[in-house]
């Protein structure tokens, strides 16, 4: 894997939330070549739902609540968690970095 691209995803994981709160549920992974993600909901703060992304199966971000918008809660609902994945997951993918999540960009996806 690209030294850049580690480091990148590294710095996302550090600043992706606490880890401390483990998630309890999970779904169904899914793939987009070597990046998987899981939703989860979460049972304690922020509740909602989050997710985790996977690189060549290590957990490369935990994001328990909702990235770019002030305060610390979940998404309202797994599909929601599962878009803003999805998104990340392009960004990595294409090697858009940082693959951050703007305001603007969760309007275009249709999260609240």
């Amino acid at each position: 894997m690209n030294r850049l691209l580690l480091a990148a995803l590294l710095s996302v994981a550090a600043c992706a939330g606490d880890k401390n709160n483990q998630p309890q549920k999970e779904n169904t992974p899914q793939t987009l070549n070597n990046i998987t993600y899981k939703t989860f909901a979460n049972d304690s703060s922020p509740g909602g739902f989050g997710y985790d992304i996977f690189v060549d199966g290590k957990m490369m971000v935990h994001q328990p609540n909702i990235p770019a918008v002030m305060g610390n809660r979940g998404f309202s609902t797994e599909e929601d968690a599962a878009k803003t994945a999805d998104l990340v997951m392009y960004k990595l993918k294409n090697n858009i970095m940082p693959p951050s999540v703007s305001v603007s960009e969760l309007d275009s996806i249709g999260i609240k």
